[in-house]
Order: C-alpha cells, then structure tokens, then sequence
C-alpha cells in the first residue's frame, strides 16, 4: 500500500473514531435529559399523591383547615393517620 493509501486509510479510521464519539456523547447526554424529565415528573406525581392522600384521609385539601378538621376525629385517629404516613415514607 502506498504511502498515499494509509495515511488516508488512517484518516477515515479517525473520522469513524470521531463521528462514533460524537454519536456517544449525544446518547449519553440524551439519556440523561430523558432521565433528568422522568425524575420532574415523578416529584410532581409524588406531591400529587401526598395532597391526595391528605385529601382522602383528613378530609380537606387546605392544611391551614386541618387543625379544625382534626379536632373532631377521635384521639386515635390523630394519632394513627401521621403514624401511617411516617411508616410508609420509611
């Protein structure tokens, strides 16, 4: 092979090198904007959830309501409900 020959054949080994890069660093980087999207959406989602929970175990949406709600449950209730939260929360 000429002289000629393998500095072209070396050239096009590091476009190839280069471009596979390239296309490596844009997976990686897109992966982690996918990632990146799906964690927002899960914190969103997971405060979504808790208001929900709120909602449905203390019966209003408003926490600056709750003390008032709260003082019509039975004791064990007001001890029991936040007893509940921190078991499932670990």
């Amino acid at each position: 092979m000429s002289a000629l020959g393998e500095f072209l054949d070396g050239m096009f080994a590091r476009l190839r090198l280069r471009s596979l890069r390239i296309f490596w660093h844009v997976g990686f980087w897109g992966l982690a904007l996918v990632i990146g999207i799906a964690s927002g959406v899960a914190a969103v989602l997971f405060g979504m959830g808790i208001a929900w929970i709120q909602t449905w175990a203390y019966g209003t949406p408003d926490v600056n309501r709750l003390h008032s709600f709260a003082e019509n449950l039975d004791w064990y209730w007001v001890v029991l409900i936040p007893t509940i939260g921190g078991v499932a929360t670990g």
